[in-house]
């Protein structure tokens, strides 16, 4: 095993997958794509992805159509029938953070 597979169990890092913005560890990542590709090449894949904020949380950001705080996960799921991946990934992009978003 690697040194950074072996750190990762040991703590529960959590990186967050580009393909869809959501934050997985080591154990999930492995599940999400144990169908789809060996271990070597999945083990090369977390070793590039982000480590995700320590912050307790993924970020989350207003959806100016509901005013509900999403994060990129939970927004892609919410329109992942009605718009392409890129859409949804530009329309994120134009969203505020909600931690910036005034407090009512």
């Amino acid at each position: 095993k690697s040194k950074a597979k072996a750190k990762a169990k040991a703590g529960a890092e959590r990186r967050v997958d580009p393909e869809d913005g959501a934050a997985y560890t080591w154990e999930e990542i492995s599940a999400h794509y144990a169908g789809t590709y060996g271990k070597k090449a999945i083990a090369a894949y977390w070793s590039g992805m982000a480590v995700a904020a320590a912050s307790g949380g993924e970020e989350r950001r207003i959806d100016p159509e509901d005013g509900g705080a999403y994060t990129f996960a939970e927004l892609s799921r919410h329109y992942a029938g009605t718009y392409a991946k890129a859409a949804i990934r530009s329309y994120w992009d134009a969203c505020h953070s909600a931690a910036a978003a005034p407090k009512a």
